[in-house]
C-alpha cells in the first residue's frame, strides 16, 4: 500500500503470488541432450521508475516515473537441444513469453513542445526467439564463446493509439575470448553488439560494448592482479528516433532524433588478495559465459529521454 502525500492518492500492488515452474531433461550430452521447461515470472518496477518526481535534463527534456506501474508476469516456454563433442559445446533453443502489464518507456510531447517521459503498462507482450551458443577450445591456452539471439516480439495495447499491434524483429550477439599466455597471466576479450530495431515508441540504433582485461596470478595465485579497460574502442552509447501519432493532415504530431554517449571508457586497476580456500573468480565468471550470461543489454534497461 502506497500514498501519494502530494495528491492523497493511494494504490495497492500485492507482493503475493503463485510461481511454477518445471524443468525436464532427456538424452545425454555426449550425443544429444533435450532440456524443456515452464517458468512463470515477476519483474517488479524499480524506484526510479515509481519516483513521480520530475527531473529535468533541460527546459524541454523532463523525466518521471509512475506510481501507478503494475509489475509484469510473464509465462515462458523453453525447448533447447544441446551436445557436448571433444571439448565443443553447442546449444539451439527457441522460446515462447507472453508477458501481461508489460513496462514499456512511454513518451509524449506537450503544446510548447516540451518531451515528457515515463513509463506505463502496455496490455501484452508476445515474444518468441531463437537462441544459439558456441563454446570450445583452440588447444590447451585458447577458448572461446559465442552466443546470440533472434527475437520477434508483439505488443498488443491502446496506449500508442487505437489497436495498436506491432511485431519488431531483431537480434544479439555477444563473443568472449580467453587466452592463458602463461599459467600465471591470462587475457580476457568481451563484446556485446545489437543491430537497429524497432521499439513500440519509435527505432533504435545499432549498439555495441567490449572491455578487455589481463590478469596477473602472484604468490601461489593467492594474490592477483588485473587491469581492466572498459569500451576500449569508444563505440559504446546508443541513438533513437521517436515520433508521434500522425494527424488528420497525415503529418506527425512530432519527431525526435537524439544519441546517448556513456562515457564509460575506463582503466581499472584491481589488486585482489584470498585467504583460504576460495574458487577463482576467473573460473565462475567463464561458467557464466558459457552459459550465455553477464551483461544484460536489453534496450528495457535503456533510458530513453
Amino acid at each position: 500500500m502506497s500514498e501519494l502525500k502530494t495528491t492523497n492518492e493511494s494504490f495497492k500492488n500485492p507482493y503475493s503470488s503463485f510461481y511454477p515452474s518445471l524443468s525436464m531433461s532427456f538424452g545425454a550430452p555426449q550425443l544429444l541432450q533435450i532440456q524443456t521447461s515452464y517458468s512463470k515470472r515477476v519483474n517488479r518496477p524499480r524506484s526510479r521508475m515509481l519516483n513521480p518526481f520530475s527531473s529535468r535534463q533541460d527546459s524541454k527534456n523532463i523525466r518521471k516515473g509512475n506510481p501507478f506501474l503494475k509489475p509484469e508476469y510473464t509465462d515462458s516456454y523453453e525447448l533447447n537441444f544441446s551436445r557436448f563433442s571433444r571439448g565443443v559445446s553447442l546449444t539451439l533453443g527457441g522460446y515462447y513469453r507472453n508477458t501481461t502489464d508489460k513496462m514499456q518507456r512511454y513518451k509524449k510531447v506537450t503544446s510548447d513542445g516540451t518531451s515528457i517521459a515515463t513509463y506505463e503498462n502496455i496490455n501484452e507482450l508476445e515474444s518468441k526467439g531463437i537462441e544459439y551458443s558456441a563454446v570450445g577450445s583452440l588447444g590447451r591456452k585458447l577458448r572461446l564463446m559465442f552466443s546470440g539471439s533472434f527475437y520477434w516480439d508483439e505488443i498488443n495495447s491502446d496506449l500508442f493509439g487505437s489497436d495498436y499491434d506491432n511485431t519488431a524483429q531483431g537480434q544479439r550477439m555477444r563473443v568472449t575470448t580467453m587466452w592463458n599466455i602463461t599459467p600465471t597471466t591470462e587475457f580476457m576479450f568481451f563484446m556485446f553488439y545489437m543491430p537497429a530495431r524497432d521499439i513500440a515508441i519509435g527505432k533504435m540504433d545499432a549498439m555495441s560494448f567490449s572491455s578487455m582485461s589481463i590478469k596477473k596470478k602472484l604468490m601461489g595465485e593467492r594474490l592477483n592482479l588485473t587491469l581492466n579497460i572498459g569500451d576500449p574502442f569508444g563505440l559504446s552509447g546508443f541513438g533513437f528516433q521517436s515520433w508521434g501519432d500522425i494527424d488528420e493532415d497525415g503529418i506527425r504530431d512530432w519527431y525526435q532524433d537524439s544519441d546517448r554517449n556513456w562515457s564509460s571508457q575506463t582503466i581499472r586497476l584491481t589488486l585482489e588478495y584470498r585467504f583460504g580456500k576460495m574458487e577463482d573468480r576467473s573460473r565462475y565468471s567463464r561458467q557464466r559465459g558459457d552459459r550465455g550470461e553477464g551483461m544484460d543489454m536489453d534496450s528495457n534497461n535503456m533510458e530513453i529521454d
